[in-house]
């Protein structure tokens, strides 16, 4: 087991750090975070036997948690509304804002096109040089 069992931890917290001991083992392996979330989602539901909605939550939010340490964007929660989101870049103050309509298209546009080499590269800034 990667954490031993505390009577402090509670189920919620040791799902998490599970989460996020995966995605920071295997984040090189994947060029698209798509397949490292799948991943850690089968690795927590045949595993640790975590519901599927769940561990779904639980890898999104572990991503995020990696991603935000490579590049501290994130959402003006007093700013933004359920139909408007304001994004802050920390290392530059730049604001960005998005409509929920702008983001579902986004989403589903990204859901439709193929993992090419060049679209690999472009969202993760590496090479795609494996199949």
């Amino acid at each position: 087991m990667l954490y031993p069992l505390i009577e402090s931890v509670n189920e919620t917290d040791l799902r998490r750090r599970l989460a996020v001991q995966f995605i920071r083992t295997h984040e090189a392996q994947h060029l698209h975070s798509e397949s490292l979330v799948h991943r850690c989602v089968a690795y927590l539901v045949a595993r640790w036997r975590v519901p599927v909605n769940t561990a779904y939550d639980l890898a999104m939010h572990a991503l995020a948690e990696r991603q935000q340490r490579r590049q501290p964007v994130a959402f003006d929660l007093t700013s933004s509304t359920p139909a408007v989101v304001r994004l802050i870049d920390a290392a530059t103050g730049r604001v960005a804002a998005f409509t929920a309509n702008e983001l579902w298209q986004l989403a589903q546009h990204q859901a439709a096109e193929p993992l090419d080499r060049a679209h690999t590269t472009r969202q993760c800034g590496r090479r795609a040089d494996h199949d």
